[in-house]
């Protein structure tokens, strides 16, 4: 099998050491035909990009397509938007998801939550759950629920690592996702899908 993009690279915008730049290069190299630049979203309080970046991420994207156009490389502004709550909300506006050409959505540590609910449930519970069994049948469920609500109210062209930080029913999550034209991603990095 032969890759031809890579949809989930970070750049100096969230917690990349690269350019966009130096991303389409290494992409240029390696034969790749499409790129997207997906740096994380604006509702991480560690690395997320700033929302005022979007926009000056998205005229750099263009003006770099317009200068690679003769390399056969097709480079796409995205972002690996981050769930904030049960209700399935992410870190993302109308405004902003309008800019992008990919969205992605991933669950992360870091996150500043929707509610004092989505911080209890989300980001307290699902750590917890990882050493004690407590409560783990229920954060399974509100986990994957949050990522169905989440794919049926956003164009997400696919989840980032599902169930690697939160663990989701995959079997449940892939046959919503299946309806919606959401794809799961594979990551090496985080082995949880199967």
């Amino acid at each position: 099998m032969k890759l031809y993009g890579d949809y989930h690279t970070h750049t100096v915008y969230s917690h990349g050491t690269g350019t966009i730049r130096d991303n389409v290069e290494v992409a240029i190299k390696k034969g790749l035909k499409e790129i997207a630049i997906c740096d994380h979203g604006p509702g991480h309080y560690l690395y997320g990009v700033k929302r005022h970046n979007i926009p000056i991420m998205r005229k750099e994207i263009d003006k770099l397509n317009e200068e690679y156009k003769d390399k056969g490389i097709k480079i796409l502004l995205g972002v690996e938007a981050n769930i904030t709550g049960f209700d399935g909300n992410i870190d993302m506006n109308e405004d902003l998801i309008k800019l992008t050409d990919i969205l992605l959505l991933g669950y992360h540590y870091g996150v500043t939550p929707s509610s004092f609910k989505a911080t209890l449930g989300l980001y307290i519970m699902n750590p917890i759950t990882k050493f004690l069994p407590v409560g783990r049948k229920k954060a399974l469920e509100l986990n994957t629920n949050a990522f169905i609500k989440a794919i049926n109210k956003y164009p997400i062209s696919f989840i980032t690592h599902p169930g690697s930080k939160a663990k989701v029913d995959i079997r449940q999550l892939a046959r919503a996702a299946g309806k919606v034209g959401t794809a799961l991603e594979i990551n090496s990095k985080h082995s949880q899908l199967s």
